[in-house]
């Protein structure tokens, strides 16, 4: 894949952006970040790590070995994920990714749990 900015090669997996343009970038419209998390969520990641119900079902299982039964399900994951995207922010560090992956891990989030009911 090539920067969204620059065009050369991003080297670095889940980014838009090579090294360079990633600190440099104004802001991305909320729409824009919408329409990024849904090409990520809906394409590329569910072909390389399946659908998020799946790899999500998968991480609760290796969680709750580790922390003792403690995650209940895919969806408790997802909200896992969010908080850990806005700790990323809170650090003050935070990039435009950031917001682009929690809006994709709210949305997985949503998906699960409309389907568990």
């Amino acid at each position: 894949m090539n920067c969204i900015t620059c065009g050369k090669p991003v080297t670095r997996e889940g980014t838009l952006c090579c090294w360079e343009c990633e600190n440099t970038l104004p802001p991305q419209p909320r729409e824009t970040i919408l329409k990024t998390a849904a090409k990520i969520v809906c394409g590329d990641r569910e072909k390389q790590y399946g659908t998020p119900e799946r790899n999500f079902d998968k991480i609760s299982r290796l969680w709750n070995a580790y922390l003792g039964d403690n995650v209940t399900d895919a969806h408790d994951v997802a909200m896992m994920m969010c908080l850990l995207k806005v700790a990323r922010i809170r650090t003050g560090q935070a990039k435009e990714d950031n917001y682009i992956d929690l809006a994709g891990y709210a949305s997985c989030a949503g998906e699960i749990k409309k389907g568990n009911k």
